[in-house]
This record gives structure tokens, sequence and C-alpha cells, in this order.
């Protein structure tokens, strides 16, 4: 993944409801970071005819965004199997740095979220507000992920003029507490190097509750983004609970982009 024009932007064509909303949103992310979009549809079944409709509905949502006056490159894919097993080859055979999703079948994508090496963009709606990705609210607690997730906030930032404004946790441990000013610092220092402007807010809140006030904030303050991490799983409760799905319902139609943690993070390339 060297080449600027292998990264591709994945569209998961799952839903022919939300179909055009995910296209839409696709369009607007390939075309901020200059890559390609890929609309990707799972045959489950495998059969010839599930794979022949699928590539009709692909190739129908490339003549739709013609007709809508996009030159961006577009090309389709369809792989037998579910998400899950498709997740991936898509990052490592056809070079996809970021799927997006409708909400449909939420845990099921957020089950394929914790196998996966590149971020979840979940869309719902595409309202003219949330198309503009330039208002991005960025967590910060004490994990590891935050800074994954700051990395993804600069791209925006370096190739949208985003603004930024970090959701900093606060927390009586003094580990913790260390830990979440080292990577405050780290965030402020990547955004200085890259000559981008952010705005820090110390809320007061822990880490616990700085997601749920995090999408309160964006969605009151007219954020367009929320970036966040998928939570650690620590035994048989956290494999069957996923509190993401919880912020990503309680964001409504803003689009939520989730970093997983629990892997190492595919770059995108200038």
């Amino acid at each position: 993944m060297t080449n600027l024009s292998e990264q591709k932007i994945i569209v998961c064509c799952d839903s022919r409801e939300s179909l055009d909303d995910a296209v839409a949103h696709g369009a607007r992310i390939a075309g901020i970071f200059g890559k390609e979009l890929c609309l990707f549809r799972p045959v489950v079944s495998g059969e010839k005819k599930e794979k022949r409709d699928a590539q009709e509905k692909l190739e129908k949502a490339i003549r739709n965004l013609r007709d809508r006056g996009s030159d961006l490159p577009v090309s389709s894919l369809t792989l037998s199997g579910n998400l899950i097993d498709s997740i991936e080859r898509l990052a490592e055979d056809y070079d996809g740095i970021m799927v997006i999703l409708n909400t449909e079948n939420l845990k099921e994508k957020l089950i394929t979220l914790r196998q996966s090496s590149i971020p979840f963009l979940f869309v719902n709606g595409r309202m003219d507000k949330y198309l503009r990705y330039d208002r991005i609210m960025l967590p910060a607690d004490d994990s590891k992920a935050t800074k994954n997730m700051a990395l993804w906030a600069s791209y925006f930032g370096r190739f949208n003029r985003a603004d930024t404004s970090v959701f900093a946790a606060e927390e009586k441990s003094a580990a913790h507490g260390d830990r979440i000013s080292t990577n405050l610092k780290s965030i402020q220092e990547l955004h200085a190097n890259l000559k981008l402007k952010i705005d820090v807010r110390h809320t007061g809140k822990s880490s616990s509750r700085l997601y749920s006030e995090a999408v309160n904030e964006s969605l009151n303050g007219k954020f367009n983004l929320l970036i966040m991490s998928n939570r650690p799983v620590n035994g048989i409760d956290d494999l069957l609970s996923f509190p993401e799905a919880k912020m990503i319902g309680q964001a409504q139609n803003l689009p939520v982009l989730v970093v997983n943690g629990n892997r190492d993070m595919y770059i995108l390339c200038d």
C-alpha cells in the first residue's frame, strides 16, 4: 500500500434501501482524499445468480454516480461470503483504507470491525450538513487508540481543511491522568507539525462517560464527524456487548468513524 492510486475507499453496498446514502458519503470521502471509490457487495450464498444480481446493482450505482456528474475513479467488487469473511482481503488484497457502511445490522458489522485493520465509517442518511466533513469531534482518553484516532482527524485537517475539537477526559487516578496528558501532547505535536489548528476542551468527564458526552456535544455544536475507537474486549460479557452501538445510535444522522484500537492501522498515503 505505497502508491496513492492503489488505495481505495470501500463502500459496503449491502442494503438497497440505503445504497445511495452510503455511496454519497463514499464519493465525498474519496474526493477529499483523492482515492478510488470501490463499491463492494458481499455475496453470502456464493451462488452465481446472487453474484450476477449484486454486480448489476453495483453497475447501476456507478451509472447513477456518472449521471450526477461524478468523475471519480470508481470500481466494483463482489466477494463470496459475508463481510467478516472479506474484511482482511479488502485491506490486504484490494488496498482498502476505510469501509463506509450504513447502520443496519450494526452488531454484525461491529463484530467484523474487531477483526479489521482499517476504520469503519457508519453513516445514516445523506443530509448536506453531514457531507461536509469539516468539523471533527475527537474524544481523547487514556487509550492507545487515541493516537490513531488523532491521525485520522489530521487527515481531514490536511485534505479538507477541517477544524478539530479535542474533547479530553479527566481521571482522578494519576496513572490514567498521565496517559491522557501524554495523548494530548502527542495530538498537539502532530497538529502543530502539520500546521493544523485544534481546540482542546477539558471536559471534567471520566473516560467511561466521555463518548456519550462527545456525541451530545457533536449534535449540539453542529459537528459533522465523530471519531471514536471500539472498546477493549475484556471477557465474555464484552464479546456480547457493544457500547459502540449505543454511541452510533445516539449519534442519529451524524457520521461516526470507528477505529479498531486492538489492531495496527494502515496509513493513508499522500
